[in-house]
């Protein structure tokens, strides 16, 4: 998932998490039409999204195997929840 306006969240030089703030319109623009587009997916299946959204929470929060976690890849999923959110009802 593309980010959407003024969110991100990244590591800087002293291994801090902070926020950065841009004002990309492109950016923007692909984040409205992945936007658009997840909330089409859910509305057609609902339980595969659900799954879907496990399946990535589960490979982030895995205890045994830390390898896959990112900032970037917790903050995309939160993004493309975000977006869907209350298409799941």
């Amino acid at each position: 998932m593309a980010k959407p306006k003024e969110v991100l969240v990244v590591v800087d030089e002293n291994g801090e998490a902070v926020e950065e703030v841009f004002d990309d319109t492109e950016t923007i623009s692909i984040y409205e039409t992945m936007r658009e587009m997840l909330i089409y997916l859910t509305n057609i299946d609902t339980p595969a999204m659900d799954r879907v959204i496990q399946r990535r929470l589960d490979l982030l929060t895995a205890t045994g195997d830390r390898s896959f976690f990112t900032f970037d890849r917790l903050n995309k999923l939160c993004w493309a929840l975000g977006s869907i959110s209350g298409c799941m009802a």
